[in-house]
């Protein structure tokens, strides 16, 4: 018995690596301006982007860039986190949604709309955003 779960042990970590391992592989794939040194920035990649295409979760692809960095071919260090543009928050849709809307939407059809946008959040969680945010109810917009 012993023996088994010092194979376990031991295949976890390597299939964690493996894993981790698809990242660069993906970013190079992804982009080719990378090796251009006059690119500064302008990259689309988002974390929820690897995360879908390894099956690891996006805070586990976050966590697996932070405090990483890469040497280009033209010897100058980058953070990995470069590659990748930072996710938007709900909040900040939330406000997109709000100012491009033709009729003002209840919260209900707020939470609705993020939904359709990947932010999966209640009605409630919308009313307290919205409050916060200084956005007032669809009736008194």
């Amino acid at each position: 018995m012993s023996g088994v779960v010092i194979r376990i042990q031991f295949l976890l970590p390597s299939l964690a690596i493996n894993h981790l391992a698809k990242i660069p592989l993906l970013v190079e794939q992804t982009y080719t301006d990378y090796r251009n040194p006059e690119v500064a920035g302008g990259f689309e990649l988002v974390a929820c982007d690897i995360a879908e295409a390894t099956g690891l979760h996006q805070s586990t692809v976050s966590r697996a860039v932070a405090d990483k960095y890469v040497q280009l071919p033209n010897r100058k260090v980058i953070p990995f986190s470069a590659f990748f543009e930072p996710s938007r928050s709900v909040k900040d849709v939330l406000q997109e949604i709000v100012e491009r809307e033709g009729a003002p939407l209840a919260d209900a059809e707020l939470a609705e709309e993020l939904s359709r946008r990947g932010y999966n959040v209640a009605r409630r969680t919308v009313a307290k955003y919205r409050k916060r945010m200084g956005i007032l109810p669809s009736t008194m917009r």
